[in-house]
């Protein structure tokens, strides 16, 4: 089947400031999706908003489409912000439809555009009303179980994951965030348990949970998880941090101390609350310190 990219994505490129041909929204719409999966993001955002542009008020759904579609597009550009508002937009119009599920799609995706804002606790409200509407979507539920741990509730979190493994014992997602979450916590043993069960372990911040918990237990390995992570993700909070605590595990109170700095300051993530109080112990600071 010719997909409607094909008629209307290459004379859009070339003609800019031309209006795409007449079509139906719903095309409009497909045509966006197809742009943004292509890595089109100014493409996908005309088609988007032309699809707004001609959809009329009755067409909910569409209309709904459209705006979760420009949420995706305003995460995809690292606006958190912009995406949060679209999302909450798309929220109330799924609601008008009546469809649950969308909702808590929308209340699940607000949740994490408030996380990338620094709003733990909000992205939690979010997150929970979004579970609350698919307690059986797991992906939510794992969603939640980060918000709580940003938030500084570990044990909630792991209480939340090991729910959805108690549904899907082999959720990689699940293990993985209960694992990085459990290194977290120092306890080692059952986070290796988890880590060592996810057959892709390049996620940087997950490295380095197996790499702390290694060297929790004296394991010449940690030092080349820890690497590894490092040179994935030199400016990840979490990443900097293990490795800090890993060094000072290790007797090398200089380098955990440089690391911990480097993690205080790191912003691609930056650190949560609650592990910038373990970095700030580890440089011989209190958290007024850095009022």
């Amino acid at each position: 089947m010719k997909l409607v990219s094909e008629r209307l994505i290459e004379p859009l490129r070339h003609a800019a400031n031309e209006l795409p041909p007449m079509v139906e929204p719903a095309e409009y719409l497909r045509s966006a999706e197809q742009a943004l999966t292509l890595g089109e993001l100014d493409l996908a955002e005309r088609y988007a908003r032309e699809t707004l542009r001609t959809t009329p008020g009755t067409g909910l759904r569409l209309r709904a489409e459209a705006t979760s579609l420009l949420g995706n597009l305003a995460h995809e550009r690292e606006k958190p912000a912009d995406a949060e508002a679209h999302y909450r937009t798309a929220a109330r119009l799924f609601e008008a439809v009546q469809d649950t599920g969308a909702v808590a799609s929308q209340l699940a995706a607000v949740g994490q555009a408030l996380l990338a804002q620094g709003q733990p606790a909000d992205a939690v409200q979010e997150l929970r009303a979004a579970a609350d509407r698919v307690p059986n979507d797991l992906m939510v539920q794992t969603e939640l179980a980060w918000a709580l741990w940003e938030l500084g509730q570990s044990g909630a979190a792991v209480a939340v994951l090991t729910g959805v493994l108690g549904v899907d014992g082999g959720n990689p997602d699940a293990l993985r965030a209960r694992g990085e979450i459990l290194a977290d916590l120092g306890d080692a043993r059952d986070a290796l348990r988890d880590l060592d069960r996810v057959t892709d372990r390049d996620r940087p911040s997950a490295r380095a949970a197996r790499g702390l918990a290694l060297a929790e237990l004296g394991d010449g390995n940690a030092l080349k998880e820890i690497e590894g992570a490092l040179a994935d993700a030199p400016r990840n909070g979490q990443v900097l941090l293990y490795a800090a605590r890993a060094e000072a595990l290790g007797g090398d109170k200089v380098a955990a101390q440089e690391l911990a700095r480097r993690a205080l300051n790191a912003t691609d993530p930056p650190l949560p609350p609650h592990q910038r109080q373990a970095a700030l112990r580890l440089v011989g600071e209190s958290p007024d310190d850095r009022q």
